[in-house]
């Protein structure tokens, strides 16, 4: 468990962990391990027009350490605000691992909305690694699925008029935790 103050964004580099389990509740965030030094880099970013709230945040829940029996290093940790502000940063490791956080992933847009017959659908997705995007007509058949993150769903997939259904589905980037997380279904109203 890390904890960042009131930023926009915050960059963290360990040594002993294996991979992150979960990321913090509506933000963003990418991972990378250094080749040379094994090292894994992490980036954890507040949504457009937010910022995290004061105090102490849940970064992110990491794997290896506890586990492995080696202890977790923080080799380094900046944290900016949205103004680009470098804050001062507070970290702690927890002795256990907490619960998981829960992305929510009901309230993401679609739009247009009603939609015209052959125009492509936008997606407004919320900051959470996703781990598919499908489509589904009226009587539930899955009409087309994508496993990597698009901004949009192509028009040539509605082809008659009815409503149709986007479902979300969160990503798990651990393998020694089993996670079930949630997914949201948007409906779609597709016109002449």
């Amino acid at each position: 468990e890390a904890t960042c103050v009131q930023q926009a964004h915050c960059q963290l580099s360990f040594r002993g962990v294996e991979h992150v389990v979960s990321a913090a509740k509506g933000a963003s965030m990418s991972t990378w391990r250094d080749p040379a030094s094994g090292d894994l880099r992490l980036i954890s970013l507040a949504g457009a027009q937010a910022s995290f709230e004061a105090g102490p945040q849940l970064v992110a829940v990491v794997a290896g350490a506890p586990l492995a029996g080696s202890p977790i290093v923080l080799n380094s940790g900046i944290a900016v605000d949205a103004y680009g502000n470098k804050l001062a940063l507070s970290l702690q490791s927890a002795e256990e691992i907490p619960s998981h956080p829960e992305p929510d992933l009901s309230d993401f847009g679609v739009y247009p909305n009603p939609l015209p017959i052959g125009m492509d659908l936008n997606l407004d997705l919320p900051l959470v690694s996703l781990k598919s995007i499908e489509l589904f007509d009226s009587i539930g058949r899955r009409l087309w699925v994508s496993r990597s993150f698009v901004r949009s769903i192509p028009g040539r997939l509605f082809y008659t008029p009815g409503t149709y259904f986007v479902r979300i589905t969160a990503a798990s980037s651990g393998e020694s935790f089993k996670t079930i997380f949630p997914s949201g279904v948007q409906p779609v109203v597709v016109v002449r």
